[in-house]
């Protein structure tokens, strides 16, 4: 049975979604990568400013890169433009027919709106605040998968624990109850081939007892579920499509973007979250990142990163 606190916390995500702006709404482009010294002159001004990752960009903006410097720019229409050093860039529509822009597959990204057209409030905040988590009463901790799609049917269970334990047992239950348990002296245990098949499209749930001595504590429960053969093969090429197109040393801001998008695309959450708690830490001044991130943390039911990640993002707007 999904709590109360769950169907409110997935209200609130949809809030910050539906939330959008007039001018984001009428956005050209985002800024998804931010190299060196990167600026931004709004339309009818020159007056350029520091730009930051996740920056809406606007018919009639200008961006300007210093020398060894570079900008990646995502076109509503899913193209994508590199504007290397020393160079100043007008932004139009027209331009994603440029032969210096690309297409991105739209099996990456359908559609970035979801991510990047919300505004996290105070209010919204303060619903958050009303679920807030009591974590730190909490022995063990679950920490993936949690309340997402996974795409392996032999997900790798890890949560974080505050005792010190001596064995740790999982089970991973159905509507019919207990179909698999197994044991570990660590925090992290992969569901094996000889257990039986978790079917896509199944809700399974989880949890953890940790046993020390006598004492025993058990995590909360939490749900995952084996994306859909279809679901499955288009993810697949989305993913194949980014390793075409970037290398290892490439795979940078604009990467884990596209990466995080694809993921959460097909609401794999956990892997989705991976990929932006990459880009916050690296720009840790953008709102957009922490925002994203937060409604991320807020869709798994992690609810003290989530008011933690949104705080942030206010307060950078601020």
């Amino acid at each position: 049975m999904i709590s109360s606190q769950r169907i409110a916390l997935f209200f609130i995500f949809l809030l910050f979604v539906a939330s959008t702006s007039t001018a984001q709404s009428d956005r050209v482009a985002l800024l998804t990568e931010v190299s060196g010294t990167v600026e931004l002159a709004r339309s009818g001004s020159a007056n350029f400013e520091n730009a930051e990752w996740g920056t809406p960009l606007f018919e009639g903006d200008q961006i300007r890169t210093a020398a060894s410097s570079q900008a990646v720019i995502l076109f509503s229409n899913n193209n994508m433009m590199t504007i290397s050093g020393g160079n100043t860039f007008a932004i139009s529509a027209g331009a994603t027919s440029s032969s210096t822009s690309q297409p991105v597959s739209g099996a990456i990204i359908s559609n970035d709106a979801d991510l990047t057209l919300h505004r996290a409030g105070e209010g919204e905040i303060a619903v958050l605040g009303g679920l807030r988590g009591n974590d730190s009463n909490i022995s063990v901790r679950l920490k993936s998968p949690m309340n997402t799609k996974t795409s392996s049917a032999l997900p790798e269970f890890s949560w974080s624990v505050n005792d010190d334990f001596d064995i740790y047992r999982i089970s991973v239950l159905s509507s019919n109850g207990v179909i698999w348990t197994g044991e570990t002296d660590t925090n992290t245990m992969s569901y094996p081939e000889s257990a039986p098949t978790l079917e896509p499209g199944t809700t399974y749930f989880w949890q953890v007892e940790a046993e020390a001595m006598l004492d025993v504590s058990r995590s909360e429960m939490s749900s995952f579920e084996v994306l859909s053969e279809e679901d499955s093969k288009a993810l697949r090429i989305g993913l194949d499509s980014l390793e075409l197109m970037y290398t290892e040393s490439e795979q940078e801001a604009n990467y884990h973007y596209l990466l995080g998008s694809l993921y959460a695309q097909y609401g794999v959450f956990g892997d989705a979250i991976q990929s932006f708690e990459w880009i916050a830490e690296n720009h840790s001044d953008s709102p957009l990142a922490h925002r994203i991130l937060g409604n991320l943390y807020a869709e798994i039911g992690r609810k003290d990163a989530a008011i933690n990640s949104l705080q942030k993002a206010v307060d950078l707007t601020q």
